[in-house]
Protein backbone atom coordinates (compact mmCIF):
# COMPACT_ATOMS: atom_id res chain seq x y z
CA UNK A 1 0.00 0.00 0.00
CA UNK A 2 2.67 2.58 0.96
CA UNK A 3 4.79 1.20 -2.03
CA UNK A 4 2.06 2.12 -4.13
CA UNK A 5 1.67 5.53 -2.81
CA UNK A 6 5.06 6.36 -3.50
CA UNK A 7 5.46 4.68 -7.18
CA UNK A 8 1.91 6.66 -8.30
CA UNK A 9 3.40 10.01 -6.92
CA UNK A 10 6.53 9.26 -8.45
CA UNK A 11 4.57 8.74 -11.85
CA UNK A 12 2.32 11.93 -11.19
CA UNK A 13 5.96 14.06 -10.85
CA UNK A 14 7.27 12.33 -13.70
CA UNK A 15 4.44 13.09 -15.89
CA UNK A 16 4.25 16.78 -14.98
CA UNK A 17 0.47 16.21 -13.45
CA UNK A 18 -0.45 18.74 -10.96
CA UNK A 19 1.16 19.06 -7.12
CA UNK A 20 -2.14 19.02 -5.91
CA UNK A 21 -2.53 15.16 -6.63
CA UNK A 22 0.73 14.38 -5.24
CA UNK A 23 -0.03 16.34 -2.17
CA UNK A 24 -3.14 14.17 -1.69
CA UNK A 25 -1.23 11.17 -1.99
CA UNK A 26 1.37 12.08 0.36
CA UNK A 27 -0.84 13.27 2.64
CA UNK A 28 -2.88 9.23 2.07
CA UNK A 29 0.44 7.73 3.17
CA UNK A 30 1.20 9.75 6.10
CA UNK A 31 -2.88 9.03 7.33
CA UNK A 32 -2.42 5.09 6.49
CA UNK A 33 1.14 5.12 8.39
CA UNK A 34 -0.40 6.99 11.48
CA UNK A 35 -3.53 4.53 10.89
CA UNK A 36 -0.46 1.73 11.57
CA UNK A 37 0.87 3.11 14.30
CA UNK A 38 -2.35 3.33 16.11
CA UNK A 39 -3.39 -0.02 15.46
CA UNK A 40 -0.13 -1.42 17.43
CA UNK A 41 -1.56 0.72 20.35
CA UNK A 42 -2.63 -1.54 23.17
CA UNK A 43 -1.91 -4.40 21.15
CA UNK A 44 0.52 -7.52 22.61
CA UNK A 45 3.56 -7.37 21.02
CA UNK A 46 6.59 -9.78 21.36
CA UNK A 47 10.52 -9.43 21.10
CA UNK A 48 13.02 -12.33 20.95
CA UNK A 49 16.52 -11.25 21.38
CA UNK A 50 18.27 -14.59 21.99
CA UNK A 51 17.01 -16.66 24.73
CA UNK A 52 15.09 -13.43 26.37
CA UNK A 53 11.52 -13.13 25.71
CA UNK A 54 9.49 -10.31 25.97
CA UNK A 55 5.73 -9.82 25.69
CA UNK A 56 4.52 -5.93 26.26
CA UNK A 57 2.03 -3.40 25.39
CA UNK A 58 2.50 0.29 24.99
CA UNK A 59 -0.27 3.21 25.21
CA UNK A 60 -0.58 6.75 23.74
CA UNK A 61 -1.12 8.12 27.66
CA UNK A 62 -3.76 10.72 25.91
CA UNK A 63 -5.76 7.87 25.17
CA UNK A 64 -6.31 5.64 27.94
CA UNK A 65 -7.51 5.71 32.03
CA UNK A 66 -4.82 4.27 34.10
CA UNK A 67 -5.32 2.63 37.67
CA UNK A 68 -4.33 0.82 40.68
CA UNK A 69 -6.68 -1.25 41.22
CA UNK A 70 -6.45 -3.26 45.01
CA UNK A 71 -8.09 -5.72 47.18
CA UNK A 72 -11.47 -4.48 46.65
CA UNK A 73 -11.69 -5.62 43.60
CA UNK A 74 -12.05 -9.49 43.65
CA UNK A 75 -13.75 -12.07 42.05
CA UNK A 76 -17.27 -13.76 43.45
CA UNK A 77 -15.63 -15.95 45.74
CA UNK A 78 -13.52 -13.30 47.33
CA UNK A 79 -10.38 -14.59 44.95
CA UNK A 80 -7.86 -11.66 44.20
CA UNK A 81 -6.52 -13.34 41.13
CA UNK A 82 -5.12 -11.01 38.20
CA UNK A 83 -8.38 -12.48 36.30
CA UNK A 84 -10.37 -11.26 38.75
CA UNK A 85 -9.02 -8.18 39.18
CA UNK A 86 -9.42 -7.89 35.04
CA UNK A 87 -12.75 -8.34 34.83
CA UNK A 88 -14.03 -4.81 33.98
CA UNK A 89 -15.38 -4.50 30.22
CA UNK A 90 -13.34 -1.14 29.85
CA UNK A 91 -9.64 -3.18 30.53
CA UNK A 92 -7.17 -2.97 27.99
CA UNK A 93 -4.43 -4.87 29.89
CA UNK A 94 -2.86 -4.63 33.39
CA UNK A 95 -0.27 -6.07 35.20
CA UNK A 96 0.34 -7.26 38.93
CA UNK A 97 1.28 -4.78 40.95
CA UNK A 98 4.30 -4.75 44.40
CA UNK A 99 5.39 -7.01 46.51
CA UNK A 100 3.57 -8.83 49.70
CA UNK A 101 4.77 -9.27 52.66
CA UNK A 102 1.76 -12.02 53.50
CA UNK A 103 -0.23 -14.23 51.33
CA UNK A 104 -2.75 -15.25 53.62
CA UNK A 105 -3.88 -13.22 54.10
CA UNK A 106 -2.88 -10.92 51.30
CA UNK A 107 -0.72 -7.67 52.63
CA UNK A 108 0.81 -5.56 50.77
CA UNK A 109 4.66 -4.58 51.27
CA UNK A 110 4.95 -1.13 50.80
CA UNK A 111 2.87 1.77 50.34
CA UNK A 112 -0.36 1.36 47.84
CA UNK A 113 -2.73 4.37 47.66
CA UNK A 114 -5.75 4.55 46.14
CA UNK A 115 -8.39 7.44 45.24
CA UNK A 116 -6.15 9.40 47.67
CA UNK A 117 -6.30 6.94 50.72
CA UNK A 118 -2.97 5.46 51.40
CA UNK A 119 -4.20 1.81 52.18
CA UNK A 120 -0.70 0.17 53.47
CA UNK A 121 2.83 2.16 54.80
CA UNK A 122 5.72 2.80 53.39
CA UNK A 123 8.79 0.08 53.66
CA UNK A 124 12.15 1.79 53.40
CA UNK A 125 14.67 -1.24 51.26
CA UNK A 126 15.75 -1.59 47.94
CA UNK A 127 13.01 -3.48 47.25
CA UNK A 128 10.56 -0.34 47.45
CA UNK A 129 13.42 1.97 45.95
CA UNK A 130 11.02 2.85 43.21
CA UNK A 131 6.76 4.20 42.69
CA UNK A 132 4.90 4.30 39.94
CA UNK A 133 2.43 7.13 40.37
CA UNK A 134 -1.22 7.96 38.80
CA UNK A 135 -3.58 11.01 38.60
CA UNK A 136 -6.14 12.11 35.47
CA UNK A 137 -3.38 13.74 33.67
CA UNK A 138 0.32 12.10 34.64
CA UNK A 139 2.38 8.63 35.06
CA UNK A 140 5.04 8.88 37.01
CA UNK A 141 7.77 5.93 37.29
CA UNK A 142 10.90 7.50 39.42
CA UNK A 143 12.16 7.32 43.26
CA UNK A 144 9.88 6.69 45.99
CA UNK A 145 9.26 9.64 47.96
CA UNK A 146 6.31 9.42 50.34
CA UNK A 147 6.07 13.19 49.87
CA UNK A 148 5.61 12.72 45.98
CA UNK A 149 3.88 10.17 46.43
CA UNK A 150 0.79 12.03 48.62
CA UNK A 151 0.23 14.34 45.82
CA UNK A 152 -1.14 11.76 43.69
CA UNK A 153 -4.36 9.91 43.31
CA UNK A 154 -2.91 6.29 43.31
CA UNK A 155 0.37 5.22 44.19
CA UNK A 156 2.41 1.67 44.68
CA UNK A 157 5.85 1.63 45.65
CA UNK A 158 7.66 -1.51 44.14
CA UNK A 159 11.27 -1.81 42.85
CA UNK A 160 14.34 -1.68 41.95
CA UNK A 161 13.77 1.17 39.94
CA UNK A 162 15.43 -0.47 36.85
CA UNK A 163 15.77 2.40 34.41
CA UNK A 164 16.01 5.71 35.23
CA UNK A 165 16.92 8.26 32.70
CA UNK A 166 17.59 5.68 30.45
CA UNK A 167 20.15 4.85 32.21
CA UNK A 168 20.86 0.99 33.71
CA UNK A 169 20.61 0.72 37.42
CA UNK A 170 22.82 -2.33 36.90
CA UNK A 171 25.83 -0.96 35.19
CA UNK A 172 27.39 -0.73 38.63
CA UNK A 173 26.33 -3.86 40.41
CA UNK A 174 29.52 -3.72 43.39
CA UNK A 175 27.39 -0.50 45.38
CA UNK A 176 24.23 -2.78 45.16
CA UNK A 177 23.10 -4.29 48.58
CA UNK A 178 23.88 -8.21 48.60
CA UNK A 179 20.26 -9.53 48.62
CA UNK A 180 19.90 -7.39 45.29
CA UNK A 181 23.26 -8.48 43.83
CA UNK A 182 21.80 -11.94 44.18
CA UNK A 183 18.54 -10.74 42.34
CA UNK A 184 20.86 -9.16 39.47
CA UNK A 185 21.61 -12.82 38.21
CA UNK A 186 18.78 -14.68 39.16
CA UNK A 187 16.64 -15.79 36.28
CA UNK A 188 13.18 -15.41 37.45
CA UNK A 189 9.66 -14.37 35.83
CA UNK A 190 9.31 -10.27 35.68
CA UNK A 191 6.81 -8.02 35.12
CA UNK A 192 7.27 -3.99 34.39
CA UNK A 193 5.95 -0.59 33.89
CA UNK A 194 8.05 1.71 31.86
CA UNK A 195 7.74 5.19 30.19
CA UNK A 196 9.28 5.23 26.71
CA UNK A 197 11.72 7.82 25.38
CA UNK A 198 8.44 8.44 23.03
CA UNK A 199 6.18 9.31 26.27
CA UNK A 200 3.73 6.33 25.91
CA UNK A 201 3.00 3.81 28.71
CA UNK A 202 4.31 0.08 28.19
CA UNK A 203 3.54 -3.05 30.55
CA UNK A 204 5.33 -6.06 30.05
CA UNK A 205 6.35 -9.61 31.00
CA UNK A 206 9.68 -11.87 30.14
CA UNK A 207 9.64 -15.27 31.40
CA UNK A 208 12.54 -16.82 33.29
CA UNK A 209 15.43 -14.33 32.69
CA UNK A 210 17.62 -12.15 35.08
CA UNK A 211 17.82 -8.12 35.10
CA UNK A 212 21.59 -8.42 33.94
CA UNK A 213 19.71 -10.09 30.13
CA UNK A 214 16.21 -8.25 30.57
CA UNK A 215 17.37 -4.42 31.60
CA UNK A 216 19.38 -3.53 28.49
CA UNK A 217 16.67 -5.30 25.88
CA UNK A 218 14.54 -2.73 27.74
CA UNK A 219 16.40 0.10 26.94
CA UNK A 220 17.22 -0.24 23.34
CA UNK A 221 14.93 -2.45 21.63
CA UNK A 222 11.36 -1.43 24.17
CA UNK A 223 13.24 2.39 24.13
CA UNK A 224 12.34 2.36 28.07
CA UNK A 225 13.37 5.71 29.88
CA UNK A 226 12.57 4.79 32.93
CA UNK A 227 11.34 1.93 34.14
CA UNK A 228 9.80 -0.31 37.35
CA UNK A 229 10.00 -4.10 38.33
CA UNK A 230 7.31 -5.06 39.88
CA UNK A 231 6.64 -8.43 42.25
CA UNK A 232 8.14 -11.43 40.43
CA UNK A 233 8.42 -15.00 39.99
CA UNK A 234 5.05 -16.96 40.27
CA UNK A 235 3.12 -13.03 41.05
CA UNK A 236 4.68 -11.94 38.12
CA UNK A 237 1.37 -11.78 35.42
CA UNK A 238 0.63 -9.76 32.17
CA UNK A 239 -3.08 -9.74 30.95
CA UNK A 240 -3.73 -8.44 27.87
CA UNK A 241 -7.02 -9.31 25.80
CA UNK A 242 -8.53 -12.01 28.55
CA UNK A 243 -4.96 -13.69 28.07
CA UNK A 244 -2.76 -13.85 30.92
CA UNK A 245 1.06 -14.07 30.24
CA UNK A 246 2.45 -15.26 33.12
CA UNK A 247 1.12 -17.24 36.31
CA UNK A 248 -2.01 -17.50 37.51
CA UNK A 249 -0.98 -19.34 40.78
CA UNK A 250 -0.81 -16.62 43.42
CA UNK A 251 -3.48 -14.34 44.41
CA UNK A 252 -2.11 -10.26 44.62
CA UNK A 253 -2.99 -7.64 46.38
CA UNK A 254 -2.56 -5.05 44.04
CA UNK A 255 -2.22 -4.24 40.22
CA UNK A 256 -1.97 -1.80 37.45
CA UNK A 257 -4.73 -1.66 35.07
CA UNK A 258 -5.36 0.70 31.73
CA UNK A 259 -8.73 0.91 30.80
CA UNK A 260 -10.84 2.92 28.01
CA UNK A 261 -11.64 6.70 28.63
Amino acid sequence: MIGSLLRSCELIVLHRFSATSCAVLFLSLCFYTGVLAAEEDGRIQKLKIGDVEVRYVQFDPLNIRVAVVGPETHGANGTNFITDKGSNPRLIAMVNGGYLSSFAPIRPLGLVRINGKNISSPINTWVGAGMICIDDKTINITDFSYQSASSFRDCVQSGPLIIHGSKNRYDSVDVLPPGEKRLWSSNQDQSFACIDIKNRFVLGYAASVALTDLVPILIKSVMCKDAIRFSSGDTAALLVGGKVYGSTDHQIHNAIGVYKK
